[in-house]
């Protein structure tokens, strides 16, 4: 019902219909709806230039059995209906001239029914009261498992109260509901959330495990060790064989040669496997874990957490964990291999070498530190500003109906292209 208020007012029409829509809300939220929304906007049209101009106002017909809402200043028409027919009309006061104790009218007895039952139900809420003011001792006792520690005697009782209007059975604290003091829901901030500085070691320790264990990544590293010392050693053993003299061996040196060789291709052709393997069964265990988390989280988790970054997390990331992660492990593991074999190499040839290789290290290391913190930055910024696109098309996908029926695709299209602008900046 508030959600179709809201549609109404943001539509800023001329005549508006309403078919009830404060039966579905409480008392107090229905009188703040009518005074706030119906009144002020749609009637008064506040926003729209000031009330009481006449080329401001408009015209609402509310649909209600709620007689408290009739007698308002603003209310300058009631039209009585019974079996689909006009029965009674006019004004309150000419609705109610001829005495709501006679009951002489159906407008009027309806009005003598409904100040009976409104008399029935003050009593009903002073016996609810004495009981509240007999049940909080005991609820006292057990304040700290409400979290409401701190709060004065008639902040904790109204929030007793609250409390036990939600449900008889059920007890939340606070940091469970994930609300403020006051009992403001707090919607996360995923920008000001987000993780800074050096990923955590535990980051690669988790995904080591979801892999198979820190011993399936011990032998990853060293399987690709092992194969980089093996091209070294055949490309040593191939100097070797061009400068030998004995040429009655050619067949010993090929055989050698091919058996280094052979013995490379399969390590190597074991580490690639390795790690295809590896990276499936951690996307596949990390994916179980997240369905989980999300399929038991509690309801406060979604009421506190956009749609658009739960997608992102299934998406983005888990296409990232899926498609690429694994070949830059792998990337990494031979490029590290191979720059240290290198190093080893040219150190051993010429020990002169080593001389100019620590400024060379200290200065790659630090750009390398420079790059990292930039780009990783970027690329948590760009994770984040991807999830507001995903939450737009979910909503999109949603209210599609409604988006056609009050005709703003431009605006949403507008919106949209807006947040594609900040993503891609």
């Amino acid at each position: 019902a508030r959600v179709a208020m809201a549609r109404c007012v943001y539509r800023d029409s001329d005549i508006y219909l309403l078919d009830d829509p404060l039966a579905a809300v409480d008392a107090h939220v229905g009188e703040w709806m009518f005074e706030r929304c119906i009144v002020r906007e749609m009637l008064q049209g506040n926003s729209r230039g000031g009330a009481g101009e006449d080329k401001n106002r408009s015209c609402v017909i509310l649909v209600t059995n709620a007689l408290q809402y009739v007698n308002h200043p603003a209310v300058t028409k009631i039209l009585v209906m019974e079996g689909g027919e006009v029965v009674e009309q006019g004004t309150y006061e000419e609705l109610t001239r001829d005495g709501v104790s006679e009951g002489t009218s159906l407008f009027s007895s309806f009005l003598r029914t409904y100040n009976d039952d409104k008399n029935v139900s003050c009593g009903d809420k002073d016996a609810m009261k004495e009981a509240a003011d007999l049940d909080l001792d005991e609820e006292e006792t057990a304040s700290s498992d409400l979290g409401f520690l701190g709060l004065p005697h008639e902040d904790r009782r109204s929030s007793l109260m609250r409390e036990g209007r939600r449900s008889s059975h059920m007890r939340v604290s606070l940091a469970d509901l994930n609300v403020s003091p006051d009992g403001t829901p707090l919607l996360t901030d995923e920008f000001a959330e987000r993780e800074t500085g050096y990923v955590q070691s535990s980051v690669y320790v988790s995904y080591a495990r979801a892999a198979g264990g820190v011993g399936v990544g011990i032998g990853l590293v060293l399987i690709f060790g092992v194969a980089q010392f093996l091209e070294v050693f055949s490309n040593w053993w191939l100097t070797y064989w061009g400068q030998s003299s004995d040429g009655g061996k050619q067949c010993y040196f090929l055989a050698v040669y091919g058996g280094i060789n052979s013995v490379a291709i399969i390590v190597t052709f074991t580490g690639f496997a390795l790690m295809l393997v590896c990276g499936l069964r951690a996307s596949r265990k990390l994916f179980r874990d997240l369905t989980s988390a999300i399929l038991r989280a509690p309801m406060s988790f979604f009421d506190t957490t956009p749609t658009g970054r739960i997608i992102n997390r299934f998406a983005k990331d888990v296409s990232t964990i899926d498609l690429d992660l694994a070949g830059i492990i792998q990337s990494f593991l031979i490029a590290t291999s191979s720059v240290i074999s290198t190093m080893v190499v040219i150190t051993v040839a010429s020990p002169i070498f080593i001389v100019p290789l620590i400024p060379l290290l200290l200065f790659y290391m630090k750009q390398s530190v420079d790059f990292n913190v930039t780009y990783r930055e970027l690329k948590r910024l760009d994770s984040v500003s991807r999830s507001p696109i995903y939450a737009l098309l979910s909503e999109t996908l949603d209210g599609v109906s409604t988006i056609r029926s009050f005709c703003t695709q431009g605006p949403l299209l507008e919106k949209l292209l807006n947040l594609l602008d900040e993503q891609q900046k």
